[in-house]
């Protein structure tokens, strides 16, 4: 799995933003990813701050890194 975390409230135009920033790291870096794309929102509703959300996509075959380092 690789996933990319954004904060603030999930709307579709902004998970299919990050989506789509997510493919480009992973076109950048020659990594396989399958069509299976999913959204977490780890908040409650009533939580208006530090919110947090990811969009998550399996991989092909093995680990993966996208440290810089």
């Amino acid at each position: 799995m690789a996933s990319i975390t954004f904060g603030g409230w999930a709307d579709s135009e902004k998970i299919e933003k990050y989506k789509q920033k997510l493919i480009k790291l992973l076109e950048e870096k020659e990594i396989q990813h399958s069509a299976k794309f999913y959204f977490h929102g780890y908040n409650a509703p009533y939580e208006v701050v530090n919110r947090k959300n990811e969009i998550l996509v399996e991989l092909e075959g093995g680990v993966f890194s996208l440290d810089s380092d």
